[in-house]
């Protein structure tokens, strides 16, 4: 993500005894690109407490990716901006057992995010303005003035739940998920959107919301993960 982060200079979290910290940087790839979401609070990381435990986390809205144990001094705690979040580790930590490794190797890389055709990447245009008979250079209407476009969407069913590929690899990526993990359905709290996943192995956490529910009924196989699990949800 380089650039569009602002992590650059964030150290690492604390991890489990014996085994070496967790750089906070390799979580920018969960982060909001800079500009993107309106919300600054999104292009860093963050601490949340959850039950007595400090996890550095981060998300673009769409995903969320944490480790367990961070230094309070190097990230700023927003519990008050997304405290609702914890019933989303409460709810996973209290799941059935699933092979996060086998799903991570299934779910494959994040696609990197196409260069943007209409700007090619200079993030401005310059075009003709409507109220002056000169023209102005402006961010590009088509990538809001970020130089890359969001990949092409890859519908499928982990466990179920139906979801975005490139999402779901992004955020086991960021929180280099890993081992067996516990996993729950979390709820969306929205009628126009599908049940979304959460799954917590040892010391990692990744939480993907679903898909609108406009984007499934297509006729074509949806592919699934595992593949007992088509169909259901």
């Amino acid at each position: 993500m380089g650039e569009a982060s602002k992590i650059d200079d964030v150290g690492a979290a604390t991890s489990d005894a014996g085994a070496p910290p967790f750089p906070l940087r390799h979580l920018a790839l969960s982060c909001a690109l800079r500009g993107w979401s309106g919300r600054d609070w999104m292009e860093a990381p963050f601490s949340l407490d959850v039950e007595g435990e400090r996890w550095a986390c981060a998300t673009d809205g769409h995903q969320l990716a944490a480790r367990r144990g961070v230094d309070a001094a190097q990230v700023e705690n927003i519990d008050k901006v997304i405290g609702h979040v914890r019933d989303f580790f409460t709810v996973a930590r209290g799941g059935p057992e699933v092979d996060a490794s086998a799903l991570r190797a299934w779910a494959g890389e994040p696609v990197p995010r196409p260069t943007c055709k209409e700007c090619d990447g200079a993030k401005q245009v310059e075009a003709h303005c409507d109220s002056c008979p000169h023209s102005h250079v402006h961010d590009c209407h088509v990538c809001d003035g970020i130089g890359s476009v969001a990949p092409p969407q890859r519908h499928v069913r982990v466990l179920g739940a139906p979801v975005n590929q490139d999402i779901l690899a992004r955020a086991l990526a960021a929180a280099d998920a890993g081992g067996m993990a516990r996993w729950a359905f979390i709820d969306p709290k929205r009628e126009d959107v599908h049940a979304g996943i959460a799954l917590m192995g040892g010391g990692w956490f990744v939480a993907v919301m679903g898909t609108r529910s406009s984007d499934y009924g297509k006729p074509t196989p949806i592919p699934s993960w595992p593949e007992s699990a088509r169909g259901a949800a």
